[in-house]
């Protein structure tokens, strides 16, 4: 749902706040003109699983949209994800191999996380950074080769296996259809 945060006989806000306490798993991006850093952190406050100003960019609305449907595609049951000998706890924030705790950084964790919840699909670098990073973050930057380098180096190398594909020229696929190494 997209939601302005002017409307003409209610504050979206209060409207967000109702709408979510009776359907939660309805996405919701607040939009709004002139408006102040407090006016989206009440937004977000208030549910709003975004917040995008107004002039926006068609393209930049559809990548949100895009993304906002991601995170609301996560599984709520089963808290772990996995991949062979892989696996991530949801709730835990643990990573293990064949049982082994594996100490990943906050950002290599959230670049997991992502992967294995897009797993056997293509993402791009572009939605690794939407997702993974902050959205102002400079496009030219090599942070994810960088990141996906560090991933690989604890969840790949150590164990001989194969878990993350680079497509070229596209982005990245986590699959359990990957060639081990």
């Amino acid at each position: 749902m997209l939601l302005d945060l002017f409307l003409p006989d209610v504050n979206g806000d209060d409207f967000c706040s109702i709408l979510k306490s009776r359907l939660d798993d309805v996405p919701v991006i607040m939009l709004g003109a002139k408006i102040t850093v407090s006016d989206k952190e009440s937004a977000l406050d208030n549910g709003a699983d975004d917040f995008i100003e107004k002039p926006f960019n068609s393209r930049e609305l559809k990548a949100r949209i895009r993304a906002v449907s991601r995170r609301k595609d996560k599984p709520t049951r089963n808290p772990e994800l996995k991949v062979r000998d892989l696996k991530y706890n949801l709730n835990k924030r643990l990573v293990t191999y064949k049982e082994k705790r594996l100490k990943l950084r906050r950002k290599e964790l959230q670049l997991l996380e992502f992967l294995l919840l897009n797993k056997g699909i293509v993402v791009t670098r572009s939605e690794i950074l939407e997702n993974v990073w902050d959205m102002n973050i400079n496009p030219f930057t090599n942070t994810v080769e960088v990141h996906i380098k560090r991933l690989r180096d604890k969840i790949e190398k150590p164990f001989d296996e194969k878990y993350i594909e680079t497509v070229h020229g596209i982005g990245y696929i986590i699959d359990d259809e990957i060639e081990l190494k």
